[in-house]
Parts: C-alpha cells; structure tokens; sequence
C-alpha cells in the first residue's frame, strides 16, 4: 500500500492519532499528505443502545476527515 502511494521501503511514514468526535488533530494528520484513507469507524464492545450511537461518530467523523482533507489541499482523485 505504501509503495502505490509513493512511499518507497525504508521511506520514512507518520501516524496520527485523531478521534472521529472531536475536530482536535485532524489538520495535523492529513498535513503534507497526497491522499487520505478513512478507514475508521466506531465499533463498540457490545450492542449499541441506539442505532445513532453508531451512525452519529461514523459520519461526523468522515464528515471531519474531508473537510480536512480539503482544507489541506490533498487530492481528489
């Protein structure tokens, strides 16, 4: 996967922590970056409540994840 973004082996990469709830971190991990992948997603230990306890941090956080992608500039294709 690294290789196909650019990244050649012994290249040096970064990981970011960031929380899909909270705009904190979120500039710093997609700074200087080309591409983004948003692989996260809430996954609770036992069986939510309610169906937005799932539905709410997934989406505002991929809201969050795009908007700083294209604040930062990071390509689109």
């Amino acid at each position: 996967m690294l290789r196909v973004g650019g990244a050649e082996p012994g290249e040096e990469f970064s990981v970011v922590a960031a929380d899909l709830m909270s705009d904190a971190g979120w500039g710093d991990a997609v700074a200087e970056c080309d591409f983004v992948l948003h692989v996260a997603s809430p996954f609770p230990a036992g069986a939510p409540k309610h169906e937005d306890d799932l539905i709410r941090p997934a989406r505002e956080g991929t809201v969050r994840v795009l908007r700083a992608a294209r604040d930062a500039g990071v390509s689109a294709s």
